[in-house]
């Protein structure tokens, strides 16, 4: 059997504890008058805190792969949230999910349960996976995640619209092209109007210039109009199956397959019968 199982860090940044040297950027005005909050660990929000997480759960990851023989589980990580597919029956499954919990745990990486899931369907960072059979997996996008989209997409009628949300309409497309591979090139453009605007932005500050109306961190719409009307069909059509199907058995019928190193030589490799 296969199976798919998602661990999640609970408050993954927090696991870093600030040096006493840097507690005076750490301060933040509280709600209460003549209150200030001083932050002991890392959190959200910090420019280098998702950088310094993801060489801490890097480890985490080798350290918990490495327990774990290949054919028995792999995983992939995205900041706080792992997931996992385990294969064999369901002793073997359950004693490899067993390990990586008891593991974390005794590092002192908080789990939150609440968060986690073990089944053949789980939603992993904004994607829907599916194991319709140890051969097959459907990847597809939730409901939410177009509709949001759309509606982002139709409010820009006219005129103006804000950066932030250009910066974010290219983050999902980014995301989304990997499972409808057909809107890819609508990331491109995306980013390169948000390029163009932000040197605009900074061009016209080094040079003193001001507009009639103050434009800051606006872009104008009509750049988009024709990619922005295309991506509204597109997903509208695409809302009737947003998904797409991978096979994850071998693509040939090859009864021995062998893989060689990097080395011109191929001194290294590793034989594969049946």
């Amino acid at each position: 059997g296969v199976e798919l199982a998602l661990i999640d860090i609970h408050d993954a940044f927090t696991v870093f504890p600030v040096n006493k040297k840097e507690w005076r950027h750490t301060l933040a005005p509280s709600t209460r008058d003549r209150e200030i909050l001083l932050f002991q660990a890392l959190l959200f929000g910090y420019k280098v805190a998702p950088l310094l997480y993801s060489r801490f759960a890097a480890m985490l990851g080798r350290l918990l792969q490495s327990g774990i023989a290949l054919e028995n589980g792999v995983s992939q990580i995205y900041l706080g949230d792992t997931i996992w597919a385990f294969q064999g029956d369901l002793g073997s499954r359950s004693s490899s999910l067993a390990f990586t919990l008891y593991t974390l745990a005794a590092l002192g990486a908080r789990i939150s349960l609440g968060k986690g899931a073990r089944a053949n369907q789980v939603t992993w960072v904004g994607v829907q996976l599916t194991l319709v059979d140890p051969d097959n997996l459907v990847v597809g996008l939730p409901a939410k995640f177009i509709t949001e989209l759309v509606k982002t997409l139709q409010s820009w009628t006219r005129g103006y619209a804000p950066l932030k949300e250009l910066r974010m309409v290219a983050g999902k497309l980014s995301w989304m092209g990997g499972i409808l591979p057909r809107c890819k090139w609508t990331t491109s453009v995306c980013y390169a109007v948000l390029t163009q605007q932000l040197k605009e932005e900074e061009e016209n500050k080094a040079g003193g210039k001001r507009e009639s109306r103050d434009r800051h961190g606006l872009f104008p719409v009509k750049r988009l109009e024709m990619t922005r009307r295309w991506l509204i069909d597109y997903l509208e059509a695409a809302m009737v199956r947003p998904m797409r199907k991978i096979y994850l058995g071998p693509k040939t019928s090859t009864d021995i397959v062998l893989t060689t190193d990097a080395s011109p030589e191929a001194v290294g490799a590793v034989l594969s019968l049946n």
